[in-house]
Formats: structure tokens, sequence, C-alpha cells
């Protein structure tokens, strides 16, 4: 009896064990156990603690209208453009055969000159053509010669010589993208990342025809709004100017530059708001506009206590203007009034 009892004592006390210690265990979870491969379990951030959360890697996600929505590639000079009908330019090889005429089958480059030779028929030009043209062009040669009857003519392109276009400027992946043919100029900004936030309202197009003026195009950031999209050909080049930056210094909370939005005009009203407002010393009437001009750097009183209460036109601003806020010498000395009574009073407190 006294080895039963002493064996049921010795279970019980087990059981009441295993239950304290499940009890005790936590349970792990994760916010991204759904649907997640990984399984990871975050870290307990400890209290006060600021805890960043990152997600785990996935596949890009195509937004239609989204520069940014393709695939990005980790060297731009990998990336390559491709269209449809492409033109013959200098560098390219060519297979040139003609049906059941070995010997006028040849592989040929195409010089600088545009220039080839041909067996029987000697220089022709192709530089600037298609295939299917230079095809049409040397089975008219042979049939107009009478060296072929009835010729059976094939152009293949072996390769295409390495063409680029230079994205410069204000994208996010500026560089040489390689290019077979020629695409629009909203291609090749896609394929550079889109803009940055610092992108002006114009780029600039330079062709690689010396006799063609640069071509300057305004473009708007708004989904509805449709811009200029000219073709862009191999060989030129693209530059993304840098959007306008308006000062604000003196008497405000945040001095600084701020960026001109491509699509929206930037106030006076709408600075200060970006600079914080004012401080409780500053000077709203002696406010003052610096702006360079033909004539040089022209100084216009601002009343920014009118602007603030729509009792005056609230100025539109320019790149490189300067919108200066004075410290007032009255609010200064009141200030220190003011400072000066909280000290005396303090003083007295304390001896109290």
């Amino acid at each position: 009896m006294k080895s039963f009892c002493n064996v049921f004592a010795t279970m019980l006390i087990f059981g009441l064990t295993a239950s304290a210690q499940v009890g005790q265990t936590p349970a792990r979870t994760s916010p991204w156990s759904a649907g997640s491969s990984a399984g990871a379990t975050l870290p307990v951030a400890a209290p006060g603690a600021q805890r960043i959360t990152q997600p785990l890697p996935s596949a890009p996600v195509a937004v239609p209208g989204s520069p940014t929505s393709m695939p990005q590639p980790t060297n731009s000079m990998m990336t390559t453009i491709t269209s449809g009908p492409v033109k013959l330019g200098p560098g390219d090889l060519l297979d040139i055969s003609v049906f059941a005429s070995s010997e006028l089958t040849t592989h040929v480059r195409v010089p600088s000159d545009g220039l080839i030779s041909f067996p029987l028929l000697g220089k022709v030009h192709v530089s600037g053509m298609m295939p299917d043209e230079v095809q049409d062009l040397i089975r008219d040669q042979l049939m107009k010669r009478d060296l072929v009857k009835d010729p059976q003519v094939s152009v293949f392109v072996l390769e295409y010589a390495a063409q680029a276009v230079y994205v410069l400027g204000e994208v996010a992946r500026p560089g040489a993208y390689p290019v077979i043919g020629s695409h629009e100029l909203s291609d090749f900004i896609s394929v550079a990342g889109g803009f940055t936030p610092r992108a002006g309202k114009t780029i600039t197009v330079t062709r690689q025809a010396h006799d063609q003026s640069p071509e300057v195009i305004r473009f708007s950031r708004a989904p509805n709004v449709s811009g200029a999209n000219p073709q862009v050909n191999a060989g030129d080049t693209i530059y993304v100017g840098q959007a306008g930056v308006v000062y604000v210094v003196g008497d405000v909370t945040r001095p600084g530059g701020f960026v001109l939005d491509s699509d929206q005009k930037l106030t006076v009203m709408k600075v200060m708001a970006l600079a914080e407002g004012t401080k409780p010393t500053a000077s709203l009437k002696g406010a003052r506009l610096v702006r360079n001009t033909a004539n040089g750097r022209e100084e216009t009183p601002i009343d920014l206590k009118k602007i603030f209460r729509a009792k005056a036109a609230d100025i539109e601003l320019q790149d490189q203007d300067i919108v200066f806020v004075p410290a007032s010498n009255v609010h200064i000395a009141t200030n220190r009034s003011l400072d000066a009574v909280q000290a005396v009073a303090g003083a007295v407190i304390y001896r109290w």
C-alpha cells in the first residue's frame, strides 16, 4: 500500500510539472507565417524601441503606366531594345546568297561609307536601306546586266553593330542603352528607370546627325496630360534637365532650398508652408524677394502678413528666387523682457 502511494504521488508531481511547462511556453507567431515560405519569426522589440519591419523579397509587380514597372536591369549596357523593321548601318554583318549560284554567296560587313562589295556588281550602297530593299536592288542589278536570269536573292543580317542611345540627367539609371532600330522617347525613359524627384520640365534630344539642332521637349507627369513623344534613333542623346530651386532664408523654422514641382506652381505662401512657417521673432512686413533678372539682382518687398490674410496677391516664384524673412528687433526685445520677467518670478518663487 505504501509503495502504491509513492508511485501515485510521483505520477501526480510529474503531470503537474509538465502542465506548468506547457502553460509557460509562449505561442510563436509571425506576421509572415501566412503564405510565407521563409517561416521567419520577428524578434520582439524592447519597450520604447522603434521597430522597423522589412518585407521579404518578392518578384516585381508591373503597374500599368508606371515608368518603373518593368524589371530593373543590373547593368545598363546589358539592356537591349529591339523593334521590327531595322535599317542597315555601318558595322552590320550581312549574309547575301543567290539561289543555285554559290559563287555569288558572300558574307560582308557594312563599312563606314555604306558601300559593300558584291561579286560581279562591285560596289553597292546599302546603308540606310532595309534588308528586303537590298534584296530587290541586287536582284534588279543582276537582271539588268544580264548576269543571272530571274535570280532569287536572300539577304540575312547575321549581326547588328552595337549602337546605343545615351540617357543622361535626372533619371534613375543614366547610361548607354544598346538599341536596334528606332523607338519613342518614352521607351528610353522607362528603361532608364523613370525620372528622379529633381527632374525638371524639359528634355533635350541631341541627334547624331550634326546638321540637326537639338530638340527641346516639355513634359508633364500628370497622367492625363500627353506631351511630345518623338522617335529616338541609335546615336542620339537624351538629357533630362533638373528642376528649379527656390530658397527660403532668415527667421523661419526650416530654412533651405525647395524644388519647383514640374506640374505645379510654387508661390510665397506655399514655400513658407514648406519652411514650416516663421518664428515668433520674425518681421512679417519686412520680408523681401530677391530675384535674378536681366538687369541684375533685384529686391522686392513682401508683406507676409497681408499675404497670409489674403489681402495681397500671392507671388509666384521662379527658379533661383530667394525669400528672405528678417527678425524683428521689437519682437526680440519683447521676448527678452518676457524672459527676464519669467527669470525674476522664478527666482522669487525659489527663494520663497
